[in-house]
């Protein structure tokens, strides 16, 4: 349309030529810098609402109260997911390679799956859900344990508690296996008679 066009067809004032027309000057708005003190007020508010508006980083006095804070976030977390779904190995999986397989965390998750796998179907392998303490579980204290790790890791502050709900519900779906029951070795015939 017109209107938009700057009138019958041509350029806006805005973007008109410092010369104008005829080389005279022109009393158009030239684009750059703004024109005066108020002009740069008005471009520089919504910068400064958008970042006031922003959530800033939680800080804390001690690292033991960030390592609190960072497990109690887990827990609600993991505790949610046990509510809503479960523990499903596959899907659990599925979730931590989909937001960290392909970043500089990659070597971690996989660490993470493979000894999942392993531990979770040890014969000796330690119950999550029994007692540490009177009150802790053995996963809450993986969950505290963990949580200090993440801190010096290359993890992003606000990435931090989906990072570690997805490792602990993992662990989780990896234990609700059943321990793999494995015999005695039998021994070895030649090297009993070797000891003779």
């Amino acid at each position: 349309p017109a209107a938009l066009l700057g009138g019958a067809g041509g350029p806006p004032a805005s973007r008109a030529a410092p010369g104008g027309a005829h080389g005279a000057p022109s009393s158009g708005v030239v684009l750059g810098a703004p024109q005066t003190e108020d002009d740069r007020r008005r471009r520089r508010r919504p910068r400064a609402e958008a970042a006031a508006a922003a959530p800033s980083a939680p800080t804390f006095q001690t690292r033991d109260e960030a390592i609190e804070a960072l497990a109690t976030q887990v827990k609600e977390r993991v505790a949610r997911v046990r509510k809503h779904g479960g523990f499903d190995e596959a899907s659990a999986w599925a979730k931590l390679d989909a937001r960290f397989g392909k970043t500089e965390l990659s070597c971690v998750a996989h660490t993470v799956r493979q000894l999942g796998r392993y531990y979770g179907r040890h014969d000796r392998r330690v119950e999550l859900t029994t007692q540490w303490r009177k009150d802790i579980a053995k996963w809450e204290k993986l969950v505290h344990s963990l949580a200090a790790w993440t801190l010096k890791m290359a993890v992003p502050v606000d990435e931090r508690v989906i990072f570690l709900s997805d490792v602990i519900v993992y662990m989780h779906a990896c234990w609700r296996a059943k321990p793999a029951k494995r015999g005695r070795p039998k021994e070895n015939h030649r090297s009993r008679r070797s000891s003779r």
